[in-house]
C-alpha cells in the first residue's frame, strides 16, 4: 500500500479533481481495494471536513484497506513526495540563484 500512494503523491498533478479521479481508477479499478460507489461517499465525507480532501482520500483508503496503520501509511504516503519535490526546488533555488540583500543595492 506504501508504495501505491507513494506512486500516486509523486504522479498525480493537477489539483485534488485529478488526484481523486487518479486514486479512484489505482484503487478500483486496478487492485480492487474499494467497491465501485465507495469512492463518491469518500470524497463527499472528505469535502466536509476542513483540510486538503485529496490526503484526506488517501488516508481513508488506507483505513478501509489496513486499519489504522493504513490511515497513517496512506497520508503519509501520499502527502512525502511533494514535500519531497518541495523541498528539492527550494534547495535548488537557494544554491543556483543567488539574489542579493535589499542592503547591498547601492541605490536603496
Amino acid at each position: 500500500m506504501w508504495g501505491c500512494f507513494f506512486k500516486l503523491g509523486c504522479l498525480s498533478l493537477g489539483g485534488p479533481a485529478a488526484h481523486i479521479a487518479v486514486k479512484e481508477h489505482e484503487t478500483v479499478t486496478k487492485r480492487g481495494w474499494l467497491r465501485r460507489k465507495h469512492p463518491l461517499d469518500m470524497l463527499a465525507a472528505a469535502n466536509l471536513v476542513p483540510g486538503p480532501s485529496a490526503t484526506e482520500t488517501a488516508s481513508h483508503i488506507g483505513y478501509v484497506y489496513a486499519g489504522r496503520s493504513g490511515l497513517v501509511a496512506g497520508g503519509v504516503a501520499f502527502i512525502v513526495p511533494a514535500t519531497l519535490i518541495s523541498l528539492s526546488l527550494v534547495v535548488a533555488y537557494q544554491v543556483l540563484w543567488y539574489l542579493p540583500s535589499p542592503s547591498s543595492c547601492p541605490n536603496s
